[in-house]
């Protein structure tokens, strides 16, 4: 069982400070464990007193007696601590801006995950920032959007061949003609179905220059966000590339394409399952579904309804945020439902972007 309660709190600690608890942090965003100032506290420790001994007694015998028990004392010490030892992992941020994403509402969300559970399930991947914040061991990550989960899979097998595209589209200014110019590349590479390492660097290129970040496809899947008249501005952060890449590579992360059922149906008890689908509307103009041609109707809300009601029968952990609107609260009736207000990146209209909505529980804690 992963237990994520006192690692939540060290993690906020080492954002304040700037430090993870051993007090190092390594150049290139490495893990650093806490009994490393353990072992140099001992060492420092046994130094000063093996040398007291030497320079009071003058015998070996006293020397060996005490090397003997603060080796004994030392083991006990560092196991112990290193039993309770927390790992720090860098810092990720999503590397897309998706509608819905959950960078606003990410503190809200680990307040109400649960602290232990197994395998962590996330149908609706999105820009993942509640999967890169909270960095499981063993994931299971599925969307329908080929081309977003192509960004994940390329980033994993080789994130420096990614990198090294949009070093060589960065190196040119955006006009509102190379952005057409570079769509229809993109639009090209989607009709084709090719999902290649271009395809990757394209999707995250045009995500910072088309209009507020948004993805959408007109009804033949092609993308038709227009430009956002921005010249400058790079379109990634290389680190983080680099560490989204390192993550999904050197942990148990699986990338599945296709419906959230399906997605779900190796779920069992003790795991935990978060959908982030796209939201019921508030009205017939405030909502982003069309990011697949096919788009999220009604009938979706209900079966995802249902599919929540029958993993918490099967004893999984199940959390859903949405927004707050009769419609939610009617499907999810019985279950813990909690309103909180989000600040909201997709929106044309910045006094709008602050909005109601709900985090979903079958469980307390």
């Amino acid at each position: 069982m992963l237990n994520v309660g006192k690692w939540r709190k060290t993690k906020e600690k080492a954002r304040r400070g700037g430090m993870n608890a051993a007090g190092f942090r390594g150049a290139d965003g490495s893990r650093n464990l806490c009994w490393y100032s353990a072992i140099y506290r001992l060492f420092h420790i046994f130094v000063v007193i093996r040398l007291g001994i030497s320079a009071c007694c003058g015998s070996w015998v006293y020397a060996f007696l005490f090397e003997s028990v603060f080796l004994v004392v030392a083991y006990v010490l560092v196991k112990r601590e290193g039993d309770d030892m927390t790992v720090v992992e860098p810092q990720l941020k999503p590397v897309l801006k998706w509608a819905g994403g959950k960078k606003q509402l990410l503190d809200r969300l680990e307040e109400r995950m649960p602290h232990s559970y197994r395998r962590y399930y996330e149908p609706f991947i999105g820009g993942a920032a509640l999967l890169l914040d909270v960095q499981p061991k063993s994931a299971v990550i599925n969307d329908v959007n080929a081309q977003l989960l192509n960004v994940y899979r390329q980033l994993r097998a080789d994130s420096e061949a990614v990198i090294d595209v949009l070093r060589d589209y960065d190196g040119v200014s955006c006009d509102k003609a190379m952005y057409l110019e570079m769509r229809q590349k993109y639009n090209e590479k989607i009709a084709s179905a090719t999902f290649d390492v271009e395809c990757a660097a394209l999707t995250i290129w045009i995500n910072k220059h088309c209009f507020n970040g948004l993805y959408r496809v007109n009804s033949k899947g092609l993308f038709n966000v227009p430009y956002n008249n921005k010249i400058n501005g790079l379109s990634m952060d290389e680190n983080n590339l680099r560490g989204v890449g390192a993550f999904l590579r050197n942990n148990d992360v699986e990338i599945r394409e296709g419906d959230f059922e399906v997605a779900c149906e190796d779920v069992q008890s003790g795991d935990f399952v978060y959908f982030d689908s796209p939201y019921v509307p508030i009205s017939k103009t405030a909502s982003f579904t069309d990011y697949t041609k096919d788009g999220f109707t009604y009938e979706d809300h209900c079966r995802l309804a249902q599919l929540y009601r029958k993993l918490d029968a099967l004893g999984a952990k199940v959390m859903l945020s949405n927004h707050n609107v009769d419609l939610v609260y009617e499907l999810y009736d019985g279950f813990h439902i909690e309103p909180v207000s989000v600040r909201r990146a997709i929106n044309r209209d910045a006094s709008k972007r602050v909005g109601k909505e709900v985090i979903i529980t079958n469980y307390q804690e």
